[in-house]
């Protein structure tokens, strides 16, 4: 049951409440005990009132702890952010852009440092040269090779050059490139060689200057071995450079042949040079300093000559002489039309008793050469006059025919000229039936053969050798 007083919860047979002392009347089984139950109700409609009112009192008062600890906390972040925002912000915004450049810096230089080392790895020359060769990319392949660029060696005539070697280099896309040393060591341990690999192993150079490598098959059965050069240059500043070496390309050519004359090297023309203590008498050296090794077409044009051509294999030290060259029709036709005037010139000057220099024949330079030929007319002269008066009085000359034995131009610009010629003529003789003088034409057509020498100097042929001339009479 409960105190009617203040609604405590009381044991049944309770004479006072233990509450609040009040005495507890028995109730009935009906009204009063309804009553008990009322005032019960209405003490705990008191106590959940009390409890509402101090619940929101408790509310209001934890609202109002609450909003000031809001607002206390609000003022913190105030004065936080007015700190960053008047204080730190300004110096992180002033220094930010800065921040942002050197994280970029720093990432460019990593990047730019490791694309470097790569780009600038010796091998990856020899892999890209090959990959260039396999897809016949010469003009990229030429860029790689540490030589000159000029009319003999460049894109093309590299082109070339590969064409002739007969190596399929497709064969090559597969291939791996290793430092030389390497290739040695591993094809040691292919064969059990171990023991003779320092023999075979390359000293390498301690400045880096030259550098070998090795494309090697995916078999490992062998390897095409490239020799690289270090170029004056470096690669982005800091790695240093390597082209191809091409020593086993390269070669130097001289030709030697008769000066003024054009000499070309498929088709490209060689300069010439001044002789030295190697170059035969009368030639002038034609030198290509560097060209492809291989088949080449060697062509000769001389004024004088016919157009000379062969096909020549250049290797490094190739020389060439070709001294004779043979005369142009024109020039030999020339040759005998003035052995045809010479003919009449020295005859009739000798049976007029006229001196060699004043036959105004044009004569060679060379005094002992001259010489000679003054020697060869003095027999003729002498040949032609009898101290009894008698000797050749007049000739006729016919039926000229060019029978010289060679049409080539000698290294000493000589040429050979023989002429076949028929004569008439009148001599002087002495009638032994009246001892006088008398003239007497030949009764039948004589022959014989004139042969001189022509040489080519300044620009004009002239007389350098008489060999034979005899008039039977």
């Amino acid at each position: 049951m409960f105190c009617s007083n203040c609604g405590a919860q009381l044991p049944d047979d309770a004479e006072f409440c233990s509450n609040c002392g009040q005495k507890i009347e028995p109730a009935s089984a009906s009204g009063p005990a309804s009553d008990a139950t009322a005032k019960a109700e209405a003490a705990m409609d008191k106590v959940g009132n009390a409890a509402e009112i101090a619940a929101d009192k408790v509310g209001a008062a934890a609202e109002i702890a609450a909003q000031k600890a809001g607002a206390a906390a609000g003022a913190a972040v105030a004065k936080t952010s007015n700190f960053f925002q008047s204080k730190f912000l300004p110096g992180v915004k002033k220094y930010l852009k800065w921040i942002i450049v050197g994280v970029v810096v720093i990432l460019a230089i990593v990047a730019f440092f490791v694309t470097g080392s790569v780009m600038s790895n010796p091998g990856n020359v020899v892999t890209s040269f090959l990959s260039n060769l396999a897809n016949n990319n010469y003009a990229a392949a030429f860029d790689q090779l540490n030589v000159e660029e000029s009319e003999f060696v460049n894109g093309d005539t590299f082109a070339q050059y590969i064409s002739e070697q007969e190596t399929d280099f497709s064969e090559y896309r597969n291939y791996r490139v290793l430092p030389y040393n390497d290739y040695v060591r591993l094809q040691a341990d292919e064969y059990g060689l171990g023991s003779l690999t320092d023999a075979y192993l390359e000293e390498e150079s301690g400045d880096g200057s030259t550098l070998s490598y090795v494309a090697v098959a995916p078999d490992d059965s062998d390897g095409l071995q490239f020799t690289l050069v270090k170029q004056d240059s470096n690669f982005l500043l800091f790695w240093p450079t390597y082209k191809i070496d091409t020593e086993g390309m390269l070669a130097d050519a001289t030709i030697y042949t008769l000066p003024d004359s054009t000499v070309a090297i498929d088709g490209i023309n060689v300069p010439a040079g001044t002789a030295d203590e190697d170059t035969p008498d009368g030639c002038v050296p034609y030198t290509v300093p560097a060209i492809l090794g291989g088949d080449h077409t060697l062509t000769i044009t001389n004024p004088l000559a016919e157009d000379y051509e062969s096909d020549i294999s250049v290797y490094s030290g190739y020389t060439r002489t070709v001294s004779d060259l043979t005369l142009s029709e024109e020039v030999i036709q020339g040759r005998f039309e003035a052995s045809q005037e010479l003919l009449p010139t020295l005859v009739n000057g000798a049976i007029a008793n006229t001196a060699f220099d004043d036959l105004g024949i044009a004569v060679t330079s060379d005094s002992s050469a001259l010489a000679d030929i003054k020697e060869a007319y003095d027999d003729l002269l002498a040949d032609l006059h009898d101290d009894d008066g008698t000797g050749l009085k007049s000739i006729t000359f016919t039926d000229f025919e060019d029978t010289s034995y060679y049409d080539e131009l000698d290294s000493d610009l000589t040429y050979g000229s023989r002429v076949r010629f028929r004569y008439d003529y009148v001599a002087t003789v002495r009638d032994y039936g009246t001892d006088q003088l008398v003239d007497e034409a030949s009764t039948y057509t004589h022959s014989s053969t004139l042969s001189v020498e022509y040489a080519y100097e300044n620009g004009s042929w002239v007389l350098s050798g008489l060999n034979s001339l005899y008039i039977s009479y």
